[in-house]
């Protein structure tokens, strides 16, 4: 009885840290796919009518041609803080740890 407490104990425990790197990844990808396409779809619509869109309806960052030439995807750029734009090292993208060891 014991060993099948221990073994659903590790079950669970494996299944929450499972949980929450699923989650993390999905959040991930729940913020950047509306952006990845709305890129592609600019960069469709920009070749398909050879116009582009006017410098008063772009963002600081979207004007600058080599970040709008940059890659964008799941992987690419590196996370950043939303308020100072610090990039997130690895271990402060840990799920549930990083916020209980780096909240103020």
């Amino acid at each position: 009885m014991n060993f099948a407490m221990d073994v659903t104990a590790e079950i669970v425990a494996l299944a929450a840290v499972l949980g929450l790197l699923v989650g993390s990844f999905l959040n991930v990808v729940i913020y950047r796919l509306p952006k990845i396409m709305e890129r592609q779809w600019a960069a469709e619509v920009a070749q398909m009518t050879q116009v582009t869109a006017p410098s008063s309806e772009l963002t600081a960052k979207e004007a600058t041609p080599a970040l709008e030439n940059a890659p964008f995807n799941l992987m690419v750029p590196r996370s950043r803080c939303g308020s100072c734009g610090h990039p997130i090292r690895w271990f402060e993208n840990i799920p549930v740890l990083s916020y209980l060891f780096f909240t103020r």
